[in-house]
């Protein structure tokens, strides 16, 4: 919409500017409004907001690009008590990974790298890509 604003005159320009602040005003209500929902999602998840930002950041910019999108392949964890049994880490997950996962103590970078010695030359590669991904931060570095 183009307003030639010297065609209106000064009352006509007052209520213009009258009429811009109010659907400003509503415009930052709404935003307002959006912003407390989205800190309150976050709170409910119970995770750090500046993480919570990270991975929206990370979502936006991956939904923002053309075409599919490529992830890599999940690694593969091996049960320590019977290492014929393996799973990938996202899916339907057996009985026996549930209950590790269910420790206080469970680390899943811990039990991708353990998984390793259990694991062939291509699931190797699998799991180390992962886990060079996936490095924890050291406290050095917080």
């Amino acid at each position: 919409m183009n307003i030639d604003l010297g065609k209106l005159n000064k009352k006509e320009r007052f209520e213009l500017f009258s009429d811009l602040k109010d659907a400003m005003t509503e415009d930052n209500r709404i935003f307002d409004e959006a912003l407390d929902k989205v800190i309150a999602i976050v709170e409910e998840t119970g995770e750090d907001l500046e993480y919570f930002i990270d991975c929206l950041k990370e979502r936006a910019s991956t939904k923002n690009k053309k075409g599919k999108r490529v992830s890599s392949p999940s690694p593969i964890v091996v049960n320590p008590n019977n290492p014929s049994q393996r799973t990938k880490t996202k899916g339907k997950q057996p009985d026996w990974r549930k209950a590790m996962k269910a420790k206080s103590d469970y680390n899943v970078w811990d039990h991708v790298k353990n998984s390793l010695k259990h694991l062939d030359e291509e699931e190797r590669k699998i799991n180390n890509a992962w886990l060079d991904k996936n490095k924890p931060v050291s406290q050095d570095e917080i």
